[in-house]
């Protein structure tokens, strides 16, 4: 059925594009699950898990014109702090297809795919997209995003041993650190400015990412 093949042919696609990058930058770069996004200052990486509301952050700043370069794959150059882009598609879950057809209203005709673990997705293409692959670009900061409707926007810098914790938590694209990947994520971690992002309000949390951005 179709419904199942797209969702089997991202997937393919994504180990493709992942082990294309491995190969090109040799053991160099380090793959994250985080989305990445980019003004004219440099890229902001967002690490988080799944359920944190990553993906409709992500969707929100490009509407208003963040280049998009990742929901899901961070790749990482550490030692350089730069990061490459990966565009594929958003997966936009169900719970999300309301709030975010008021920024894409296309988005409730596309077509509603089942994956592999039986969840219903739609495939979301965003054109504010960085599309060369191989563009090195510069790494302003690290916000951990984490949607809470219970709490209120707070944006708050961390200290490196939250810090480390919470990029680890987030996963390395199913394969271990190496003792000199994790030695690099450090010394990223601890010359980038770092920040926790709790939001509930949308608005108030891409006014909170602009003001530590221009600052």
């Amino acid at each position: 059925l179709i419904e199942n093949v797209v969702p089997t042919v991202f997937s393919i696609v994504f180990e493709i594009i992942w082990r294309s990058q491995i190969r090109e930058n040799s053991d160099q770069a380090l793959m994250f699950h985080a989305a990445v996004l980019a003004q004219d200052k440099g890229a902001v990486i967002f690490p988080a898990e799944s359920g944190s509301g990553k993906s409709t952050l992500a969707a929100v700043l490009a509407s208003k014109g963040w280049m998009f370069f990742t929901d899901e794959l961070a790749m990482i150059m550490p030692e350089l702090f730069s990061v490459t882009a990966c565009p594929l598609p958003i997966c936009v879950k169900p719970g999300s297809i309301d709030f975010l057809s008021a920024f894409y209203p296309q988005l409730t005709l596309l077509k509603q795919y089942h994956r592999l673990d039986n969840k219903k997705v739609r495939y979301l293409p965003v054109i504010a997209s960085e599309m060369d692959c191989s563009t090195q670009t510069p790494i302003k900061m690290i916000i951990f995003p984490l949607y809470n409707k219970q709490i209120q926007c707070k944006l708050q810098s961390i200290d490196k041993k939250q810090a480390l914790s919470n990029f680890l938590n987030c996963g390395s694209s199913g394969r271990s650190l190496t003792l000199d990947e994790l030695s690099s994520v450090v010394q990223m971690i601890e010359r980038l400015p770092r920040y926790a992002l709790t939001y509930s309000d949308i608005d108030r949390a891409i006014k909170k990412i602009n003001s530590v951005y221009i600052s």
